[in-house]
C-alpha cells in the first residue's frame, strides 16, 4: 500500500466512520490521477504563457475549476498528514468529493489532449 493510499484510507475512515475497499481504492485512484494531471498542466501552462495566450486562458480556467473541485480531497490528505481530524460529513461527502474531483480532472485532461493535437 502506498503512502498516499494509507493517508487517504485513514482520512476516509475518520471522515466516514468506516471505509470500504472500493471507496479507499477510488479515493487513491482519483487522488493519483488528479495529481498526475495537475503536474502535466503545470508544465503545459508554463509553455503556453507566452506562446499561446488564448490556450493559456482556457487551461487556467479549467485548472481553477479542478483545484476547487479537488480541494476537499487534498484537505483530507493534508489533515491526515498533520494528524488532524478531517471535516467531511460522512460517506456521502467523500463520494461527492471524489465524483467532482474526478469529473473536473477528466475535463482538464481532455482539454490538454485537445490542445496537444493543435
Amino acid at each position: 500500500m502506498t503512502r498516499i493510499t494509507i493517508a487517504l484510507t485513514l482520512a476516509t475512515t475518520v471522515a466516514t466512520g468506516c471505509v470500504t475497499d472500493r471507496l479507499r481504492d477510488d479515493a487513491a485512484r482519483v487522488f493519483r490521477d488528479h495529481n498526475q494531471v495537475a503536474s502535466e498542466l503545470l508544465l503545459t501552462l508554463t509553455d503556453l504563457a507566452d506562446a499561446a495566450p488564448e490556450h493559456f486562458d482556457r487551461l487556467a480556467g479549467a485548472e481553477q475549476r479542478m483545484l476547487e473541485a479537488c480541494e476537499d480531497l487534498n484537505a483530507l490528505a493534508v489533515a491526515h498528514r498533520d494528524e488532524r481530524a478531517p471535516t467531511l460529513a460522512g460517506g456521502l461527502g467523500i463520494r461527492r468529493v471524489l465524483r467532482d474531483c474526478e469529473q473536473s480532472t477528466a475535463e482538464v485532461e481532455a482539454l490538454l489532449a485537445e490542445l496537444s493535437q493543435e
